[in-house]
């Protein structure tokens, strides 16, 4: 398959799928949420793909949303996207195949989100996650809801009112990825952790995936309803934090 700002690639019973912005640190723009929508759901439908590998192209996973997507949204009129897309990413894939997160450099913001739903995650040593969006005045409260799963409350929030990363040294500590490799040997390291997941009975996996992401998706979904997210988008800080980044200055916030 095609398509322009992602890789979608078919080998045996795997499929490689590489986000790629590098330009842009694959950033999410509304073209590659809906390429990469329409590629997951490919995936599913594909019977004789098992097993998926999500990497990104050059030296970033993905850096979250598009900034600069956001701040010509403020100003101007854009047409809506075909099709309404993460996160949550992976929830189309309902019949249980795993995919495997091969994360190096940035995995902020949505990077983070999909990171936390890939079901084996392998990281690179330069790898670093992060809930940036705060930056931006918009909550992380939805990201904290799925990330808490797998990091402790309290580093979480510390992330997600801050904006700070962690590198991949902590976040393999506290459960968020499996490994931690060389940048040299990241693919090489997700596509041999595929090939042992390959190895067992295929239809065994996908039950057990099927059981551990409905647990998932009931946790997440229950921590979410108790947290609902205040309507920021028309602030005068929203509207600040996007024109700042863009600017490449820093932000003035005035509370309002």
């Amino acid at each position: 398959m095609t398509y322009e700002t992602i890789l979608y690639e078919e080998r045996d019973h795997i499929l490689d799928l590489t986000f790629n912005r590098p330009e842009k640190l694959n950033a999410m723009n509304d073209t590659l949420l809906e390429e990469f929508a329409d590629a997951v759901d490919a995936f599913e439908a594909n019977d004789n793909l098992w097993v998926a590998i999500i990497s990104g192209a050059g030296r970033s996973f993905c850096a979250g949303r598009d900034v600069q997507d956001y701040r010509e949204r403020l100003d101007t009129e854009v047409d809506a996207p075909r099709r309404v897309v993460g996160p949550p990413f992976l929830d189309p894939i309902t019949s249980g195949k795993p995919v495997i997160g091969a994360v190096q450099g940035h995995a902020y913001g949505f990077g983070l989100w999909l990171t936390g739903e890939c079901s084996v995650v392998i990281a690179a040593e330069d790898a670093r996650f992060a809930m940036s969006m705060i930056r931006r005045s918009i909550p992380g409260g939805g990201i904290w809801s799925n990330i808490t799963q797998w990091i402790p409350s309290k580093i979480a929030t510390e992330m997600a009112i801050t904006g700070e990363p962690i590198d991949a040294k902590t976040a393999h500590h506290f459960g968020l990825v499996n490994q931690v490799v060389s940048n040299e040997k990241l693919l090489e390291s997700a596509n041999a952790m595929a090939e042992r997941i390959l190895l067992q009975p295929p239809l065994a996996v996908r039950a057990t995936m099927q059981a551990i992401r409905n647990n998932a998706r009931h946790d997440i979904a229950e921590r979410q309803s108790r947290n609902p997210q205040p309507g920021l988008g028309d602030t005068e800080d929203y509207r600040e934090a996007i024109t700042s980044f863009v600017e490449k200055r820093d932000p003035v916030f005035k509370g309002r």
